[in-house]
């Protein structure tokens, strides 16, 4: 598995500025689904976390919009109505009642009082009045900010009508500290004209991460005189000795008979809230999955177009041993690898930018509530990226199904033709005896394709007999069949007649998936292009065969091959940095890396110079000889065609002579 997931990411590296691309379109849409995820996450615990450290359970107010109460509570806001004052003492003696604090809030209008304040400029602040007592007893969590200019911060003295308590945001927006002189215009209810206050700050709250590091304290009974409401109050927040569906529905039904006055449950200003963003979360949810849609589109078109244009380079690993499933995996993992790249880059783009996000998010839409509401945990990101990789896993199956089923002598052609019907395996014409120590055995052997209605014989009933220790070369004109026929030899192609048994077994008739078990291990083969991967040095293509036999690497058997070929101090080369003559070389040490019986020769000095060409064909005679290789060549150049041991010429898909040039040397038993 190990050497398929280098070879996947050295072909991923061949086209770096489409592969790039492609990551970066997954990690788009994980970092959409990583943020939604996060804040779908965030604001769920920023609800759950204001309603905690309201002290309270249960809040009665005025009837009106739960979200405006929500928002009220939660974040300050200013939804503001009234409740009668003795609503308290009627409610404040129930029995299911643990605590209950009364709270009034109004809303002050500030004349320049802050450093950042322009000279008249107005702004507002929330006023909360409160039951000092009963208001701790609900937060026993509040505490007084300490340091320099804060030491002495403590709660307003009862009936004091000139002090105030800032929340941690509100004392850093006013620049103010204890001691300071804080200015806030109050208007009376019923009145026009506000009323200018003179407060001295008695002490500054920590941080608490709610509404309460916004809003300035007061007490309740100063606030609804300033308010001009003394018999009015906001809200009465509650604490149920038992907090569950049926108490607070009991204690809800006790107390709606009151005019005016609505029970607002906390769980049921979370669901309020939730809801409210329900809508938002599903259009964010819509844009990850377009984004999701997008990069599944992208992956497969990337890897469609790489197996396309690796279309040859695929056949030639089918011809070397290559097994459907090999194929299929290789491509299906440079998939999986695109997509956990790009799930890992969207989730550390999604972290870094997180807090952009939020702000984003709040400068669009009020969400009532205080803290954050982004929360990218390593949960989220896991999911996001065991997503990713699901993509690739789905995204990866068509391409390499595609790449998979690819026959091998059309992807190495790149050429599609029909063939006739297959062969049945029987004898064309009437039976012959097959040599003992024949390595290839052809009888009859036909080839036929279609073109519309025209049947073209490119093989018309060929006898051949190959033995190991000898090389043949087969001479012919273009379109003589010595394609065809080398493609049939070779088990990469199958005949529609006669028979042919490679290596000892018959493969006439064999379908693709049983022609490369008779290819594995017995052939070897060098292409005319060299067929190379460019990304894998000259080590690794000579190498590469044993990955797909599923064969341990023998380094020092490598290192014998290439010495043979004359590489040895070219193993770590790329195949850029080779002439011509070198780069076949390579392909010859790969077709011998596996020990073959048959080695297969397709116009191999077809691209070399004639100097370069004649030490080729003078080294496979050299194997033929002395390692007991039967070796089939086609060429041509006829001068290093009768170089071999045996020359066999095609004219329009038949033999027209066999000649043997000199006596085979038998072949070496090791």
């Amino acid at each position: 598995m190990k050497r398929y997931f280098i070879l996947s990411w050295k072909n991923l590296r061949r086209r770096p500025v489409r592969t790039g691309l492609t990551v970066a379109g997954v990690a788009l849409a994980v970092t959409v689904a990583v943020s939604l995820g996060g804040f779908m996450l965030g604001y769920s615990g920023a609800i759950d976390k204001s309603i905690n450290m309201l002290g309270f359970q249960v809040m009665i107010m005025s009837k009106g919009c739960p979200y405006e109460a929500a928002t009220m509570m939660l974040k300050g806001g200013t939804g503001l109505l009234y409740l009668p004052a003795d609503t308290y003492e009627k409610v404040r003696h129930d029995p299911d009642i643990e605590s209950i604090t009364p709270i009034f809030v109004g809303v002050a209008q500030k004349q320049g009082s802050s450093i950042r304040d322009d000279a008249g400029a107005s702004n507002f602040t929330v006023i909360s009045g409160i039951d000092v007592a009963s208001y701790r007893l609900m937060k026993p969590w509040i505490g007084f900010k300490k340091g320099a200019g804060y030491d002495g911060g403590r709660w307003f003295v009862p009936g004091a009508r000139d002090e105030v308590v800032l929340g941690f945001e509100a004392a850093e927006y006013e620049q103010r500290k204890v001691g300071d002189t804080f200015y806030a215009s109050i208007t009376p209810a019923g009145r026009a004209d506000a009323v200018m206050h003179e407060f001295k700050v008695a002490g500054v709250l920590d941080r608490t991460g709610t509404q309460d590091d916004g809003t300035v304290f007061m007490p309740i009974d100063v606030a609804r005189e300033y308010f001009g409401r003394p018999e009015q109050l906001t809200i009465l927040g509650i604490k149920l000795k038992q907090f569950n569906g049926f108490k607070m529905r009991e204690f809800e039904t006790r107390w709606l008979k009151l005019p005016e006055v609505q029970v607002v449950g906390l769980q049921q200003v979370k669901n309020t809230l939730v809801s409210l963003v329900g809508t938002a979360q599903t259009m964010i949810g819509a844009v990850a999955a377009i984004a999701i849609i997008v990069a599944l589109i992208g992956v497969i078109n990337t890897i469609l177009m790489s197996v396309y244009e690796r279309t040859s380079e695929i056949g030639i690993m089918k011809a070397l041993g290559a097994r459907r499933g090999a194929i299929f995996q290789l491509i299906w993992l440079e998939t999986v690898m695109i997509c956990l790249a790009g799930g890992i880059a969207g989730s550390i783009a999604a972290v870094v930018g997180s807090g952009l996000v939020e702000r984003a998010i709040k400068a669009v839409a009020d969400l009532g509530v205080a803290g954050s509401v982004v929360r990218i945990t390593p949960e989220v990101i896991g999911y996001a990226v065991a997503g990713a990789v699901v993509l690739g896993f789905f995204s990866g199956l068509y391409p390499a199904w595609r790449a998979s089923s690819m026959r091998p002598v059309e992807a190495i052609s790149n050429v599609g033709r029909t063939s006739g019907p297959p062969s049945s395996g029987r004898p064309g014409g009437p039976p012959h005896e097959q040599p003992h120590d024949a390595a290839l055995w052809a009888h009859g052997l036909k080839r036929y394709y279609h073109r519309g209605s025209e049947t073209v014989k490119a093989l018309d009933g060929v006898d051949l007999t190959i033995r190991g220790g000898e090389m043949v070369s087969i001479l012919g004109p273009s379109g003589s069949g010595k394609t065809t026929l080398i493609n049939l030899l070779s088990c990469l192609d199958a005949p529609t007649g006669g028979s042919l048994t490679v290596a000892g077994r018959s493969v006439a008739g064999l379908p693709e998936d049983e022609l490369v078990e008779v290819r594995r291990g017995n052939l070897g083969f060098v292409f005319q292009q060299f067929a190379l991967l460019p990304t894998l040095t000259v080590t690794e293509n000579v190498e590469l065969p044993l990955m797909f036999l599923d064969r341990p690497v023998d380094a020092k058997r490598t290192r014998e091959i290439l010495n043979s070929v004359g590489l040895a101090d070219r193993a770590n080369h790329l195949p850029h940095e080779l002439s011509g003559g070198q780069m076949q070389r390579v392909a010859i040490a790969r077709a011998l890396i596996a020990g073959p019986k048959i080695l297969v020769a397709d116009e191999p000095t077809g691209n070399l110079d004639s100097a370069t060409g004649l030490g080729i064909i003078e080294l496979f005679l050299h194997l033929a000889h002395t390692q007991g290789l039967a070796i089939i060549l086609t060429t041509h150049n006829t001068a290093f065609g009768h170089m071999a041991d045996r020359v066999v010429t095609l004219q329009d898909g038949r033999i027209v002579s066999d000649a043997a040039l000199r006596l085979p040397v038998p072949a070496l038993v090791c």
